[in-house]
């Protein structure tokens, strides 16, 4: 969408841009998880393993295995069955709350970890960009006449990708047309000035 704002000499033109509604699976998001260098992943679980670490002459070797506890359940006993077709026929288990210390990095880092989470990875694609901004003077005729030399001339300050509003976390969904994200160079950031005189 552009608009378009003339006050005396100056026009100014906004260009906007967005989408609304529909799912992305954030691969970026989860790479981020993946190698620890998601900002949530600095915690003090992954400063408890280091202490932990550094501490250890042997490292982590086969001794430590970890402090972070995570949130689930553990099979204390039962059997589920199912007939050929996988349809359940019985479950008896019982389960009893998670109390296995792990790595914090390997769980997170896991395929059955945090950042495998569906509800996590899978993000609102929604976004609002403000793509342009051109700020234009147009130089008075009266003043023009007096150089004898330049019929029209125009100034342009402009500035792209300003603003961008979104839900989705260190992607730009200006560039994804798919169902999920790949690795990408997100959009940068620009000023310029524009200078037209015609003769």
């Amino acid at each position: 969408m552009t608009n378009t704002l003339q006050i005396k000499d100056f026009i100014v033109n906004l260009s906007l841009d967005g989408a609304y509604g529909g799912k992305i699976e954030n691969n970026t998001w989860e790479n981020l998880w993946r190698s620890g260098r998601h900002e949530l992943s600095a915690n003090e679980h992954r400063y408890n393993d280091w202490v932990a670490y550094k501490n250890n002459p042997d490292g982590w070797g086969t001794t430590y295995t970890g402090q972070f506890v995570a949130d689930g359940v553990i099979v204390t006993g039962g059997e589920l069955k199912r007939d050929a077709d996988g349809t359940v026929i019985s479950d008896t288990r019982t389960f009893a709350p998670n109390t296995t210390p792990v790595i914090y990095q390997n769980w997170a880092g896991s395929s059955r970890g945090y950042y495998r989470t569906q509800s996590m990875r899978i993000q609102n694609r929604s976004y609002l960009k403000l793509r342009e901004v051109t700020v234009t003077y147009r130089f008075p005729k009266q003043l023009l006449a007096k150089l004898k030399v330049v019929e029209n001339a125009l100034v342009s300050l402009i500035g792209r990708n300003l603003l961008y509003f979104t839900k989705a976390d260190y992607i730009d969904l200006d560039q994804f047309t798919g169902q999920e994200t790949v690795l990408q160079t997100p959009s940068q950031r620009s000023y310029g000035i524009n200078l037209n005189v015609s003769f």
